[in-house]
């Protein structure tokens, strides 16, 4: 379903890509293919509805939740914000 979705995602804003994750799955493993699907899956999720939120600690794990659903790496995406966090200058939002 993941892989549907974010095909289709990626059909709709990027028709020009030649990216297609469903008949070509290697495609995700290119540069290209990562970033487009990556946004795919973002976008697919509504995921700037809960970006647009804030950056506090509650709405950050809001959409660590849905991106780490099933897997064990909570606390390194978590460290991960905090690196690109202060690297990037992000300041705490509270929308």
């Amino acid at each position: 379903m993941n892989y549907e979705s974010v095909n289709d995602e990626i059909e709709g804003h990027y028709s020009n890509s030649d990216i297609d994750i469903i008949d070509n799955p290697n495609d995700i493993l290119t540069t290209k293919g990562a970033l487009l699907s990556a946004m795919g899956y973002w976008t697919s999720n509504n995921l700037n509805n809960l970006a647009d939120n804030g950056s506090n600690d509650s709405h950050v794990n809001a959409i660590t939740a849905v991106i780490n659903l099933y897997t064990e790496s909570y606390a390194q995406r978590r460290e991960h914000f905090e690196t690109t966090s202060d690297t990037f200058n992000v300041s705490e939002c509270n929308n």
